[in-house]
């Protein structure tokens, strides 16, 4: 009986030992899992509308040219794993002490504020650059009807594939730019939650709605 009342004492000090720390672990996997999805999504983006530039180029040059987006996929999936290794070592990094100033503050909340943040922008992000992604396939079905009735319609065609792939490509690299603005955002964010008023800045100050997605 005494064995299990000394593992159960065991169990406790444990589980109040660790528990604050894997909570902290599951709030950050959440608050950089958007990041991640934005880095994943701009990455097949971009190698799909690789590909179909490839099929507008000559016969003899898409083999070289196919060659290159397997490179520029393989090197994107690595810059990927970095940045999430980056969010999550920013995130769950030890909240900053407040400099002696008096002043009445309180770095945890400002940030749990800064995750807030991050998470809203990145969503946003997200979602603008699947908008993006959707408004090219929607101008590639168009190009594609009105090729029906050209003089050449097979080279019309061929050349909606390189429009449809820089119009992919475009929002590949707008999104993973946004994406990007809001981690230094965050990454910023996080260091003024160690000044006297944090929330000067802390506060969705460092957010901006991704321009240039849709244009």
């Amino acid at each position: 009986m005494k064995k299990i009342m000394i593992f159960l004492c065991f169990s406790v000090l444990m589980l109040f030992t660790f528990a604050p720390e894997a909570e902290a672990q599951s709030d950050c996997r959440e608050t950089c899992m958007n990041s991640k999805d934005i880095c994943r999504d701009s990455a097949r983006t971009a190698v799909k509308g690789c590909r179909m530039t490839c099929r507008g180029e000559a016969p003899a040059d898409r083999r070289d040219c196919r060659r290159a987006c397997r490179a520029d996929l393989k090197e994107s999936r690595s810059t990927c794993r970095v940045a999430i290794e980056e969010c999550h070592d920013t995130c769950s990094a030890e909240v900053p002490e407040p400099d002696d100033s008096g002043e009445m503050i309180d770095p945890e909340m400002c940030v749990l504020d800064c995750k807030a943040d991050l998470r809203q922008c990145s969503h946003e992000v997200l979602e603008a650059g699947r908008e993006c992604s959707n408004a090219c396939f929607d101008l590639r079905r168009e190009q594609s009807r009105a090729c029906r009735d050209a003089e050449r319609p097979l080279s019309c065609l061929l050349e909606t594939f390189t429009d449809f792939g820089q119009c992919l490509s475009g929002c590949a690299q707008d999104t993973h730019a946004a994406g990007r603005a809001c981690f230094d955002g965050f990454r910023g964010c996080r260091e003024d939650c160690a000044n006297p008023n944090p929330y000067g800045s802390a506060s969705r100050a460092f957010f901006q709605a991704p321009s240039g997605l849709l244009d």
